[in-house]
């Protein structure tokens, strides 16, 4: 962990880590509705480091606040710039991803109103994803949190839902506007009938409570049709796009334009 905690720190003194882009897209209309920005670590020795090896140790270590906060200012300055050259419109949103830590900061609301001022991003377009492990057990200390970013515009989504820890009774107590239907149910739809269904649940329970439904992991047209037919819900994955780095976004849109 010292080596891995070492080589992490240099990465971020040195300019290592990137945020990339993957679009989320209305498959009926193709309109491009937002992105979701991802952290990515290129080692000039090792390649490309996984997010899922390099986040647990910037929280073990503490760098998630400062990870975290860089990569909330890059991807709204990103965003604004997209929409600035006339890329996506006004309405197109960021989503980044919020660790449980950076909840425990005290001045995490001021720095999310400073992110926006200083980016002169309209609250509107930015979204914070949490997972549902944020909400577990009677953890409600993120709420007064939430509840004050959400009144600026600000949407707040559920990361990952479906994966165990939500109560669905909870849903209509808790200060969110989106949920994103965990990868999983996506990818295995085509061989599980069960997932299908429980996709198709979560698109009318979204629907009735008023809730915005994003489906991630859709990596064939088939994928795409099926959700299509069940509900139409926003889709993320690969058959659109990979996460991009921000320098190919333009290119990518030339090429579905």
């Amino acid at each position: 962990m010292l080596e891995e905690s070492l080589h992490l720190r240099q990465a971020i003194a040195n300019n290592q880590l990137q945020v990339h882009y993957q679009p989320i897209v209305s498959p009926g209309s193709m309109e491009v509705k937002g992105f979701e920005a991802l952290c990515r670590w290129y080692h000039p020795k090792h390649g490309w480091i996984p997010p899922a090896q390099f986040i647990p140790i910037a929280e073990e270590i503490g760098l998630i606040i400062e990870l975290g906060q860089w990569v909330l200012e890059t991807a709204c300055k990103e965003l604004k710039g997209w929409q600035r050259q006339g890329l996506v419109d006004n309405t197109a949103q960021i989503s980044v991803n919020i660790a449980p830590q950076q909840f425990d900061q005290s001045d995490f609301v001021s720095t999310v109103r400073q992110v926006l001022d200083h980016t002169r991003l309209n609250p509107q377009c930015l979204a914070l994803e949490i997972t549902e492990g944020a909400f577990a057990g009677d953890n409600t200390a993120i709420l007064p949190s939430l509840e004050a970013i959400r009144r600026w515009g600000v949407s707040i989504s559920i990361d990952d839902f479906g994966t165990g820890y939500s109560s669905l009774s909870r849903l209509t107590q808790l200060p969110i506007d989106t949920l994103k239907v965990d990868r999983s149910f996506v990818e295995q739809m085509e061989k599980r009938g069960d997932d299908l269904i429980v996709i198709w649940t979560l698109l009318q329970l979204a629907e009735n409570l008023g809730l915005n439904i994003i489906a991630e992991g859709a990596s064939t047209r088939n994928h795409v049709e099926m959700l299509k037919e069940i509900g139409d819900p926003l889709i993320q994955g690969y058959y659109f796009a990979r996460a991009l780095p921000p320098e190919m976004v333009p290119a990518w849109f030339r090429e579905i334009a």
